[in-house]
């Protein structure tokens, strides 16, 4: 709806909109040009709780500077995040002059770039300009890319985040092909981060940060080895969410015990030799990829700490383990008093079928059968 001299749109008595469409902000640019104020003395376009603004990159390479400093910092005083995605154009110039978040409290960046590689340096230009200038007050971190080619020193530099809640970051590509990231520097502190998501075989070690605040970390590629993840999180006493791919190769010589991890509450791995490295008390969810067992006793470490497990999946791949795996995953459950679901995925109907009999006296059990063909 165009605006008028007479438009008015109150959203300040509706604290549950939280964003502004391009649909409404094109409309603002229009009023704009076009001399009409909308945002008078007498307010009759109130934004007061608009918190984030969606901006294609293509609004930005078509919007003046001038017109962008006064409508995302004079007139939506609240806003806190901007996301930019669709694609890049011509914005080397306007990513610098354009965008002024001087006046915001709290900035939330989501970069999505889907072109394989950054040619002309537009990633790296928007770190510099936009991301890292404010890295004191961002909040969220989100940048998906493709599989960049020229993609060095982009997060190499030493910038603090002490604000940082959220982190995400996933770009293609193998780790053979591409230069390794260093999202953060050695020692950095991070006292409020709260959420990682890595997808990106790009990462190096996470291990020399500081994560006090921690509460869910999840790898979906090979980051970073379980070694690793346990020196990072064992001293995470508000970890509740973990997902860790990969092979464990337990140490023995460096770990004589099992890392307490007194609030975890939902665990999901592809190595069964967690059981060697972790003691949650408090973990209610345990998912099981389809890894096999180095040894018959490797569950049973893990057997005391499930009496609050509720959900449990495990796929059993192999058909010629599979009653062993299986053996072993249900001595693992002696003591899940309050077990209510359990998901068993096997080659056959007949491995499973033939071991359900020591779950008797247990809870109720919703036991979900699957097939491979």
């Amino acid at each position: 709806m165009p605006f008028t001299a007479t438009t008015q749109i109150h959203l300040d008595h509706r604290p549950s909109i939280h964003s502004l469409p391009l649909e409404l902000l094109s409309e603002i640019f229009r009023a704009t040009l076009a001399g009409l104020e909308p945002f008078d003395s007498n307010r009759q376009i109130r934004l007061t709780h608009i918190t984030h603004v969606c901006v294609p990159w293509r609004a930005v390479a078509k919007s003046t500077s001038s017109l962008w400093s006064s409508i995302v910092c004079g007139a939506l005083r609240d806003v806190q995040g901007l996301e930019f995605s669709e694609g890049f154009e011509t914005i080397e110039k306007r990513v610098e002059t354009a965008l002024n978040l001087s006046r915001l409290s709290g900035i939330d960046v989501l970069v999505n770039s889907p072109f394989p590689n950054d040619r002309k340096g537009l990633i790296r230009l928007i770190f510099q300009k936009l991301v890292l200038p404010h890295s004191e007050r961002i909040r969220r971190l989100d940048v998906e890319l493709g599989g960049i080619m020229k993609f060095q020193g982009v997060l190499t530099l030493d910038y603090s985040f002490p604000n940082l809640v959220i982190f995400r970051f996933k770009s293609g590509g193998q780790p053979w092909t591409h230069t390794t990231l260093y999202p953060f520097p050695s020692g950095s502190q991070l006292p409020r981060l709260k959420h990682i998501t890595l997808n990106s075989p790009h990462f190096v070690s996470l291990k020399s940060i500081h994560l006090p605040s921690i509460v869910s970390f999840s790898q979906r590629n090979y980051v970073l080895s379980v070694p690793d993840a346990i020196q990072v999180f064992e001293r995470a006493v508000h970890l509740e969410r973990l997902i860790l791919p990969g092979d464990w190769e337990p140490n023995r010589q460096n770990h004589t015990s099992p890392a307490v991890f007194p609030h975890l509450k939902y665990l999901q791995t592809t190595d069964p030799e967690f059981g060697l490295w972790i003691d949650a008390p408090s973990l209610i969810m345990l998912e099981l990829g389809d890894r096999d067992f180095h040894s018959q006793e490797v569950m049973y470490n893990f057997g005391a700490a499930v009496h609050k497990l509720k959900h449990m999946s495990a796929d059993v791949w192999s058909q010629w383990q599979s009653g062993a795996r299986l053996t072993a995953i249900l001595r693992a459950l002696r003591n899940a008093s309050v077990l209510e679901h359990l998901e068993l995925t096997s080659l056959t109907h007949t491995n499973i079928l033939g071991t359900l009999n020591h779950l008797h006296g247990k809870c109720f059990f919703s036991v979900q059968l699957s097939e491979y063909s």
